[in-house]
């Protein structure tokens, strides 16, 4: 058992690593695409026709890759709860947790590329809500446990207590 809590806290320690290294080459990107939009202008200014279809386009994959990447991510979660390793369980989720984020920043790049070809605030705006995306996403121990249901015997202690001092009172 106390294997698993040391595998545990050691996956959590190396997704916090990899996910505060990638936020901080996320924050880079937004800063230099906005220092080079606000120093030079847009890069590439689009017909209407093409800008609009970029836009709607940009839109769908925004309004599809995040509620996609939450179904996706939810999907292995329920298949986690198959297995029995403990180590298997924490390299199924490592891999679900880094194909969540490499679609968001997928979706961050994309939006920074269009931003910096047009300069319009639309292709910024869902840079912002990517990026709110990915932190709302952060590994911490909470949610660790939570997604991974590691906490099922205490919660089903506290609602055995919960349910015998219903049965008291």
């Amino acid at each position: 058992m106390e294997e698993n809590d040391e595998l545990f806290r050691l996956v959590a320690k190396h997704l916090k690593k990899l996910f505060k290294l990638i936020f901080v080459f996320t924050i880079l990107f937004i800063l230099v695409i906005l220092f080079i939009v606000h120093s030079n202008g847009a890069l590439m200014a689009l017909n209407k026709q093409f800008q609009f279809i970029v836009e709607n386009v940009t839109y769908l994959l925004i309004l599809l890759g995040i509620p996609g990447i939450y179904y996706f991510h939810q999907k292995k979660l329920k298949t986690i709860e198959s297995i029995e390793s403990a180590e298997d369980i924490l390299k199924l989720y490592k891999k679900s947790f880094l194909i969540k984020i490499a679609i968001t920043e997928g979706l961050l790049f994309i939006a920074g590329i269009l931003y910096l070809l047009q300069g319009t605030v639309n292709f910024l705006i869902i840079m912002v809500i990517s990026l709110i995306y990915l932190l709302m996403n952060a590994p911490n121990i909470p949610n660790l446990s939570s997604e991974l249901n590691l906490n099922k015997e205490d919660n089903e202690e506290q609602e055995a207590k919960q349910e015998e001092e219903k049965n008291n009172n």
